[in-house]
C-alpha cells in the first residue's frame, strides 16, 4: 500500500516537470496563462521569460524589453559583491523617514526586502555586465568629433 502510495507520488512529481516544461516553452500556453493572469496577451518570449501588454503600459517599447531581457541573460554569471547589494538596498531604505514607512512602500508594490534585494542584484549584473562589455571596446573620439556633437546637441547640455 505504501509503496503504491509512493509510486503515485512519483508519477505526479515527473508529471508535474513535464507539464511545467510544457507550459513554458509553449507560447499558447503562456499567452493563455497570462490573460487569466491580468497581465494581457503575451507579446515576445526571450530565454524562456515573457514579456505581456501589461509591460508595455508605462511606455516602454517592445524592442527594448527585449534587449532588457537579453542582458538579464548574457549577465547571468556575472558575479555581484553582497556589500553592493547591502549597500543599495540601504539607500532605497534611507529614502523613507521609518521602517513603517519603508514596509508599506515594499507592500504596496507588492515586493518583500528578499525580492526587493534579488531585483537590486540583478540590475547590478546587469550593469556590470554591459561596463565589462563597454570598457573592453576600446573608444576612440577625437577633440573635433566632441564638438561637433556638442554643436548638434546643445539643447541636450544645460
Amino acid at each position: 500500500m505504501k509503496l503504491r502510495f509512493w509510486m503515485m507520488m512519483a508519477l505526479a512529481c515527473i508529471s508535474g516537470a513535464l507539464a511545467r516544461d510544457l507550459v513554458i516553452r509553449c507560447a499558447v500556453c503562456r499567452d493563455i496563462l497570462g490573460r487569466l493572469a491580468g497581465h494581457g496577451h503575451l507579446v515576445a518570449l526571450v530565454h524562456q521569460r515573457g514579456i505581456y501588454e501589461s509591460d508595455l503600459k508605462n511606455g516602454t517599447s517592445k524592442e527594448q524589453l527585449i534587449a532588457a531581457q537579453n542582458v538579464h541573460w548574457l549577465s547571468r554569471n556575472e558575479s555581484v559583491p553582497k556589500a553592493m547589494v547591502d549597500r543599495d538596498y540601504d539607500l532605497i531604505k534611507a529614502q523613507f523617514v521609518d521602517e513603517n514607512g519603508f514596509q508599506s512602500a515594499l507592500r504596496s508594490n507588492w515586493l518583500w526586502p528578499v525580492c526587493l534585494r534579488a531585483e537590486i542584484e540583478e540590475q547590478r549584473r546587469d550593469l556590470r555586465w554591459i561596463d565589462n562589455k563597454i570598457s573592453t571596446a576600446v573608444i576612440n573620439v577625437s577633440d573635433d568629433e566632441c564638438r561637433q556633437f556638442y554643436e548638434a546637441h546643445r539643447d541636450v547640455f544645460v
